[in-house]
């Protein structure tokens, strides 16, 4: 993998483009602003490299409602080298995990709910690190599309993690990927809190109650 995180991101656009991810659509824009956005969410609210990397990927090899993969199964060792071995072990389990949604909900409650394999239908080993960085992920790839009110337990989780405000909003903006690529200090303490200040707050659909804040 390549060291630093400014250098990796570039890399990565390269061999996005190269997989036609600018060409392909996804949520009313391409699949490459798409996967760019998630990432930049996840550097804003302070993710490790390995789960801003991992988030970049994460429907690489496809998943069960997007099955437009950019990368195959056997590829895994080329995603490993430009990436690192976490954040790759991340995005295949984003891709393997059926009923994604549910099992990380179900797994943030502490309930002993067995991961299955959407491929080969066996038990997949997952831990507690496992599950927090998956969160992360679909909390930044829902966020992207503003469909986080689809999962009012993911929602909850957001707000405990501080990736949305008290009221539903996410309070930071999306920076155009040449921006992001060419931020100072790209994915640091200072580079997310000045994002945060100067950035237009965008409120997701999600009608917030009560019951919900935490």
């Amino acid at each position: 993998m390549i060291g630093d995180l400014r250098t990796t991101l570039q890399a990565a656009r390269e061999f996005l483009i190269e997989r036609s991810a600018a060409k392909r659509s996804h949520s009313g824009a391409t699949l490459l602003t798409h996967l760019f956005g998630t990432a930049d969410i996840l550097m804003q609210c302070g993710a490790s490299e390995a789960v801003v990397l991992a988030g970049l990927f994460h429907s690489a090899y496809g998943t069960a409602s997007f099955r437009d993969a950019i990368c195959q199964w056997s590829e895994r060792p080329a995603l490993v080298e430009l990436i690192g071995i976490d954040a790759e072990r991340w995005v295949w389990l984003f891709c393997r995990t059926n009923n994604r949604v549910r099992t990380i909900s179900a797994r943030l409650r502490n309930e002993a709910v067995p991961v299955v394999d959407r491929v080969t239908n066996e038990s997949l080993e997952i831990g507690p690190s496992d599950i927090n960085a998956l969160a992360s992920i679909e909390i930044a790839n829902l966020l992207e599309q503003n469909s986080l009110g689809n999962s009012w337990e993911l929602a909850a989780h957001a707000r405990a993690l501080g990736m949305i405000g008290p009221y539903g909003c996410r309070p930071f903006r999306l920076r155009p990927i040449d921006e992001l690529l060419g931020a100072r200090d790209v994915g640091s303490e200072a580079a997310m809190k000045t994002e945060r200040l100067s950035g237009d707050a965008v409120r997701i659909e999600m009608p917030i109650h009560a019951s919900t804040i935490i």
